[in-house]
């Protein structure tokens, strides 16, 4: 597919730097205006969060305003004027988004609590904020400002507007999709049950342009999360696309009878339209092809336009206007690399005890086997994408830039495969992917890309995790780096806010029992352990908090392995200071590089602020 780029990459020796990559700029889900016109994205770079609106007719036009703490995607205001995004000032939670005059403003209540979720209705804005342990549902007038809480029995979790005003639908705590009444709120009608609750990754709820069917997210522990339709009205949900088509990120209505759909199969993104009447119905016709593993895409009913955030390997992420088979460029949120030389990318494949496993392999101008660094994505439900590998948690541009070919395996547990493949990790956190994982590095081996004697691997979150138990189960690995990992699984259950969710990967343990917890815990297996090991870990995280890393440290030198933690301070699960990025970055490079290639002060490690702990 042809591609209109603005300021082509062009040929290069410069290598990516860590500087370039703690300073890239992400680009979130495109919300499209409602008359096609604009859209609206969220900018995230490592100090700074913009909301920027682009126009999209003739030259691009943005308008930017940096917000501070923000609890929502944009969200187009009633009006179509002005897209939106929950913020706080000195005074408060606030509405704001830029418009031609400048700022708008709207502030909400001092009891409304942090915004989750927003949506447009047709008297207001519909706002789903946590307070006090509850998710409430409020409507604030807008540009007004009066806000009226739905006094709502059940927690909403999210919302869409239906064309009647006194009606709303919402996924409620208890799992159901119901049709609400916002003057009485009483649930009017039981749509589904085992609507999908609302994720970073899965928001899917719309009502169809004629009023008559709920798009939405059909979820359970069983099948996964599936895009679905069902009447209004009231009637059986239809289930849009087979579990093995993929995996299916993100999906807007395209017209009163047909839903557009962003699907990930092994590495890759289509857009593809699923009819839902006619001669072919629920058969999915591809649209185009994306390159990125996030659910990046919004669909212009007005004017038939798609909009998309697409990266390829020689060019970071940003914005696109789909015209048929090519695409114009409208952001250029990352100039600096755009001259940076990077490595090719390819799709490889293996068996692993008889099943298919499907990654990625980044490699170095070289002749014949040589170093290779395993990167294991975070999840575990998740994957790794064909496109832009390049951030402060994803090193395989950088480490390719110093002669190392990095491998990044979608084992089982990943994303893109159906959910039977994602949902055999349940029991089997650690070993089974483990299992896909080294099967994979035999391969490479095999096909002369590996060298065996010089074999790294790292990851972060998830991907620390494993990268741990990897460890812990071979020393196949002459360098590790795990990135924010879970070390002792049952402290983590304990003290995490994600416990409750993670418990669930353990379904024959139950806490406070310790030892089902204690058989997936790395930290209880590094007897024979040999694998050089640095740590590094936000000590703010609260996701996985710091003491994770503290235990793996400790019992890593207690078995005398050589072991280094670098802590970094005032930072969280998601590292958002450039200085803490570069440092990360250039330990990673160096730990790897020293030892899997012999070539030590690569970078000068630590350069900026981590706090190294003996």
């Amino acid at each position: 597919m042809g591609f209109d780029v603005m300021g082509a990459p062009r040929p290069t020796t410069v290598p990516l730097s860590a500087a370039d990559l703690a300073g890239l700029v992400e680009l979130g889900r495109p919300v499209m205006s409602p008359d096609g016109s604009h859209v609206a994205t969220v900018h995230t770079g490592p100090e700074t969060v913009e909301l920027v609106t682009t126009r999209l007719d003739g030259e691009p036009v943005e308008r930017r305003l940096v917000v501070h703490d923000i609890g929502s995607e944009p969200c187009w205001s009633p009006a179509g004027d002005v897209a939106l995004v929950a913020d706080v000032d000195a005074n408060g939670a606030i509405l704001t988004g830029p418009d031609a005059a400048g700022t708008v403003t709207v502030r909400l209540p001092d009891d409304l609590g942090r915004v989750r979720m927003l949506a447009s209705g047709p008297v207001g804005m519909l706002v789903v904020a946590n307070r006090g342990g509850r998710c409430r549902l409020w409507i604030v007038e807008v540009p007004g400002g009066a806000a009226r809480l739905v006094d709502t029995a059940v927690d909403v979790l999210n919302v869409t507007a239906t064309p009647d005003p006194a009606k709303v639908v919402a996924v409620t705590d208890d799992d159901r999709l119901v049709l609400l009444d916002v003057g009485s709120g009483l649930v009017e009608r039981v749509l589904c049950e085992g609507a999908s609750r609302p994720t970073s990754r899965d928001r899917t709820l719309e009502v169809s342009p004629d009023g008559s069917r709920v798009l939405f997210s059909l979820g359970g522990i069983e099948h996964g999360h599936r895009p679905a339709v069902v009447p209004l009205t009231g009637g059986p949900a239809h289930v849009l696309l087979p579990d093995e088509a993929g995996t299916v990120l993100a999906a807007d209505w395209a017209a009163d009878d047909a839903v557009v759909a962003q699907v990930f199969t092994n590495t890759r993104s289509s857009l593809v339209r699923v009819p839902l009447q006619g001669s072919s119905p629920g058969e999915a016709q591809p649209l185009g092809d994306m390159e990125t593993g996030q659910p990046r895409f919004s669909y212009g009913r007005r004017r038939g336009r798609i909009v998309s955030v697409d990266g390829r390997c020689d060019a970071a992420p940003d914005l696109y206007v789909w015209n048929g088979s090519r695409r114009r460029r409208v952001s250029d949120a990352n100039p600096w690399v755009r001259d940076r030389h990077t490595a090719p990318v390819s799709e490889v494949a293996w068996d692993s005890d008889g099943t298919t496993i499907t990654g990625l392999l980044v490699e170095p101008e070289r002749t014949g086997p040589g170093p290779m660094v395993v990167n294991l994505h975070g999840g575990p439900h998740y994957h790794w994408s064909a496109g832009w590998l390049g951030s402060w948690m994803d090193w395989a541009q950088l480490l390719a830039a110093r002669g190392m070919a990095v491998f990044l395996p979608n084992p089982r547990g990943s994303t893109g495969r159906g959910w039977a493949y994602a949902h055999a990790v349940r029991g089997s956190l650690g070993d089974l992917p483990l299992r896909d994982v080294l099967s994979g590095v035999d391969a490479m081996v095999d096909r002369g890309v590996a060298d065996p004697t010089a074999l790294g691997v790292g990851g972060w979150s998830y991907g620390g995790y494993l990268t741990a138990w990897a460890i812990a189960r071979s020393n196949r690995f002459a360098a590790a780096v795990v990135g924010a990992g879970i070390s002792d699984y049952y402290s983590f259950i304990g003290s995490s806010p994600m416990g409750p969710v993670w418990e669930g990967f353990v379904p024959d343990a139950r806490f406070p029992d310790r030892a089902g917890f204690d058989a997936i815990s790395p930290v209880t297996h590094l007897s024979g352990t040999r694998t050089p090991t640095l740590i590094v870990h936000g000590d703010k995280d609260r996701k996985v908090p710091s003491h994770q890393a503290l235990t793996l440290h400790r019992a890593l030198r207690a078995a005398g392995v050589p072991a280094e933690l670098t802590m970094f301070a005032d930072e969280g699960h998601v590292l958002r200071t450039r200085n803490a990025r570069v440092a990360l970055l250039n330990d990673t490079i160096e730990w790897f590089a020293s030892r899997l290639t012999g070539s030590r002060n690569v970078v000068a490690a630590n350069t900026f602020g981590g706090v190294s702990v003996p």
